[in-house]
């Protein structure tokens, strides 16, 4: 029988072991940018059309690259700080590839809010890696592992 997630919250609180705020809004800013993601992707592939999508496996690496993301943000609630770095890595990634003149391009092509996402998620990202290299977020991973 598996215990209540209170009971949870409940041990981590009296051992000290409770998850900082910062990392709790990295966290949420993260899903808003897997939301991001997943729209943007949604778009392109229906831009695209299913008949592309299905003659050109090269379509589906954005979706498996989805599922590590998610997976990457996973292991970081977990506490787990190797994905915390792969994390920051992939969103300085996400930026250098936003900054391309192809990404530019795109982004001044496309209709108003496909071209906008891809900003917005950098800012997102921004934030919250900020908030993954606060004092006491780095603290709790320290103590974690």
């Amino acid at each position: 029988m598996a215990a209540d997630p209170e009971s949870w919250e409940m041990e981590a609180e009296e051992s000290g072991d409770r998850r900082p705020s910062e990392l709790v809004l990295a966290v949420k800013l993260l899903a808003a940018t897997t939301a991001f993601k997943v729209i943007e992707i949604l778009l392109a592939l229906f831009h695209l059309g299913l008949d592309w999508v299905q003659s050109n496996p090269s379509a589906w690496l954005e979706l498996g690259g989805l599922a590590i993301w998610v997976l990457l943000i996973a292991l970081l609630w977990m506490g787990n700080a190797f994905a915390r770095t792969l994390l920051l890595v992939a969103m300085a990634w996400d930026i250098m590839s936003a900054l391309s003149s192809a990404s530019i391009l795109y982004a001044a092509g496309a209709s108003g809010l496909l071209g906008s996402m891809p900003w917005v998620n950098i800012a997102v990202e921004l934030c919250a890696g900020c908030l993954l290299l606060q004092p006491d977020c780095l603290e709790w991973f320290r103590k974690r592992n």
